[in-house]
């Protein structure tokens, strides 16, 4: 079976941003789990007009990495677009709280239990994509 394409998104594209380090972090992750074609993406190499000032209105922060909540009111209003895009959200997250104190001397340190939750993350996402065609066709016919 081929491998199943992974894009790891880097979203924030505000100078000092901490989301590249979360972001090498859960690739090396996804790259060792296999059974993932791992890709991953910056949106601020992607030259994105007016995104990289530095304090933008914005309600939380992005994919789980953030303060007290880890992100995951960012991430709960992301799952209204994802489905808008016939994306199929996860239950399972993987969420980094007070993120400024996983880092030292400007590199990403996973606390206790982080990378057990990834691992069912990308457990989940491999199960997915491996019966989620199968899935599809049968609604599909259904349907």
């Amino acid at each position: 079976m081929p491998q199943c394409r992974l894009h790891i998104i880097i979203g924030s594209t505000r100078p000092g941003r901490r989301g590249p380090a979360v972001a090498r972090w859960i690739h090396t992750l996804a790259v060792s789990h296999a059974g993932f074609d791992v890709r991953l993406v910056d949106l601020a190499d992607v030259g994105l007009p007016l995104l990289d000032e530095p304090h933008p209105p914005r309600s939380g922060r992005y994919v789980g990495y953030g303060g007290v909540a880890a992100g995951a009111r960012a991430v709960q209003a992301l799952i209204p677009v994802v489905t808008a895009l016939e994306m199929v959200p996860l239950a399972q997250a993987v969420h980094v709280p007070f993120v400024r104190r996983s880092f030292t001397d400007g590199r990403f340190h996973a606390a206790s239990g982080l990378e057990g939750d990834a691992h069912r993350v990308l457990d989940d996402l491999l199960r997915l994509a491996t019966t989620g065609p199968a899935a599809r066709t049968t609604t599909s016919a259904a349907g």
